[in-house]
């Protein structure tokens, strides 16, 4: 199946689209083995939710420390906390850390798409921009990398029976943003060409 959208997405539904992907990515951290830190976890998360982001951040800060050695789940959770309560050196350290653990953790490049330094959001992004990912995610991937100044950005899956993949390109730096997302069986197709005018 195919989508196809165009918008070139006010600040506000960026920031909206990033907060449900945080806590998407979190789900599975306030699900964890030990009961404290579960608590933790999903008070860090309720107490970000509330506004109160120093509180958060010190729920975070202790999570990590009751850990024998953080996760990079926890190390994530405890760089938003940390960059929502302006501690924006942590927040890139923890960000590094969790990455060294798990360089594809869906949170931790998030974190790094939201908040790190140019590079640092190119890498998360082309991590994350990859066939099969949640399209939300997908779709912040490949605005960053646009908004990056990359005219266009694909990542395709070839399979015996079907490819699937994304793409995101723009006309021109005004133009709206076009995204592209498909899932194509047997019996479906999808041409991409280029256009000389573009």
């Amino acid at each position: 199946m195919g989508s196809v959208l165009t918008t070139d997405p006010h600040p506000r539904a960026k920031a909206q689209r990033q907060a449900l992907s945080f806590a998407a990515a979190f789900k599975g951290l306030a699900q964890a083995e030990e009961p404290h830190a579960r608590a933790l976890a999903a008070k860090a998360m309720a107490l970000s939710r509330e506004g109160e982001p120093l509180l958060a951040l010190l729920a975070a800060e202790r999570l990590c420390r009751i850990l024998p050695t953080p996760s990079a789940d926890a190390l994530a959770l405890r760089a938003v906390m940390a960059e929502a309560a302006g501690d924006h050196a942590l927040a890139r350290r923890d960000i590094d850390a969790a990455l060294a653990l798990q360089p594809r953790h869906g949170a931790a490049n998030l974190a790094a798409m939201r908040f790190g330094d140019a590079a640092a959001q190119d890498a998360a992004a082309l991590r994350l921009l990859r066939p099969g990912g949640a399209a939300q995610t997908l779709r912040q991937a490949a605005d960053t990398l646009l908004d990056g100044g990359r005219s266009g950005v694909a990542a395709f899956r070839a399979e015996p029976d079907r490819v699937a993949g994304v793409a995101m390109w723009r006309k021109t730096a005004a133009a709206p943003k076009l995204f592209v997302s498909f899932d194509g069986g047997p019996a479906q197709a999808l041409r991409l060409q280029a256009d000389a005018r573009h």
